[in-house]
């Protein structure tokens, strides 16, 4: 859910914005228009004058938290509080780097669990071993 609600918000601002980039124009500010539209999905999804405020330290547990109210990913919550300067370039790479470590323990716990594994990322997840 979580996911879909920001790929849609991302794509409305392409829709809002760049529909009438012509195909050099896009090809010539890619970085750009890629760059800006998760900015937009992300103050479109987390309003500053709300999310802001229901932020008190920014732990992890309060982002789990939040995910399940504004049904926003933890990764999108912590780039949006470093773009409202809640959050300092340390926490957020902190912040993502044990996101990334849960992720990974999730998946291998699934993997002990069920026995299998099919896909690439938990084979990548064994290689790193």
């Amino acid at each position: 859910m979580a996911r879909r609600q920001f790929d849609t918000a991302h794509e409305l601002r392409h829709i809002l914005l760049h529909r009438v980039v012509t195909a050099n124009e896009f090809e010539e500010n890619f970085e750009l228009i890629e760059e800006q539209a998760p900015s937009f999905a992300s103050a479109f999804l987390l309003p500053a004058s709300q999310f802001s405020v229901e932020v008190d330290s920014g732990a992890i547990w309060e982002l789990e938290r939040l995910k399940a109210r504004w049904k926003v990913s933890i990764r999108v919550q912590i780039m949006r509080l470093k773009r409202l300067n809640i959050l300092d370039q340390y926490s957020s790479q902190r912040l993502s780097k044990f996101t990334v470590q849960k992720v990974t323990h999730l998946k291998v716990s699934r993997t002990m669990i069920f026995g299998h594994c099919s896909s690439q990322a938990c084979s990548q997840i064994y290689s790193r071993r």
